[in-house]
């Protein structure tokens, strides 16, 4: 008994002995059989999030089925700016060109140059006044103006519906003798006559001029030839300016006074 009490121990050391020098797996092998895992569940991770269309922005909502969405303000092809608008930088507009009769019609020649800008005597300030009114007012016609009051004229002049007046620049009036002009002034009479045929009782306008002839308030007969803006009164009177619109008619600047015969 005892002896098979020692090869028992004997036994049990031996085991101990070849569980200690046994390899690492084989320990990890037996050590797995003798423990049991719990049941432990593996959560699988969520899936990640699909990024947005880069082309769409995240908060940009789709138009819904049958909804249409309104067009963009795009300029339509009738919106076109008009000539003045697009001008081309450095050139300059074009200035409207006025008929060369009728209401619209613009004063032609050179003497037209040296009218006012603007105020008193200027081609605007004259088409507010009547015949007489805007004689007084231009700076050319400070003679012709004294010789109307003279003669007693202003207020027929200014009344009549429709007057057409060569009107004698101060220049013209220095080609007469200053002796023969001071007793033309003072001569009512004979100063009424001379004035009064220089005036035509109805409207001429430029295009009436070319071989022109027309009966003036003295019962005289005024002639006019020429074309473009260079025009002859009675072959010896050269219109400076012409066409000058004012309230009751027109004036024609000229170079000389026309002399009765």
């Amino acid at each position: 008994m005892k002896s098979s009490t020692v090869r028992f121990a004997s036994g049990l050391a031996v085991l101990g002995l070849a569980a200690a020098l046994a390899p690492p797996a084989q320990a990890s092998a037996q050590m797995s059989a003798q423990v049991v895992s719990p049941p432990y569940l593996i959560t699988p991770a969520p899936p990640e999030p699909t990024p947005p269309d880069e082309g769409t922005p995240p908060d940009e909502v789709s138009p819904t089925d049958g909804e249409t969405m309104p067009p963009e303000d795009t300029a339509s092809p009738e919106e076109t700016l008009s000539p003045e608008e697009t001008a081309t930088p450095g050139e300059t507009a074009s200035p409207t060109t006025s008929p060369t009769n009728g209401e619209g019609a613009q004063p032609f020649g050179p003497a037209c140059a040296q009218f006012p800008a603007s105020g008193k005597g200027s081609l605007a300030s004259l088409a507010q006044q009547p015949a007489a009114s805007a004689v007084a007012e231009q700076p050319q016609l400070g003679t012709l103006s004294k010789a109307i009051d003279a003669a007693g004229l202003k207020e027929k002049l200014n009344s009549a519906e429709n007057v057409t007046l060569f009107a004698p620049t101060d220049e013209a009036f220095q080609q007469i003798p200053r002796e023969d002009l001071d007793r033309l002034l003072s001569d009512k009479e004979a100063l009424g006559k001379l004035l009064s045929g220089h005036v035509v009782e109805e409207k001429v306008s430029k295009e009436d001029l070319s071989d022109g002839r027309f009966t003036t308030a003295a019962g005289t007969e005024l002639t006019v030839s020429g074309s473009g803006d260079e025009f002859t009164v009675n072959d010896e009177a050269k219109i400076t300016c012409g066409g000058i619109p004012v309230k009751n008619g027109t004036l024609f600047l000229i170079d000389k006074v026309l002399m009765p015969e």
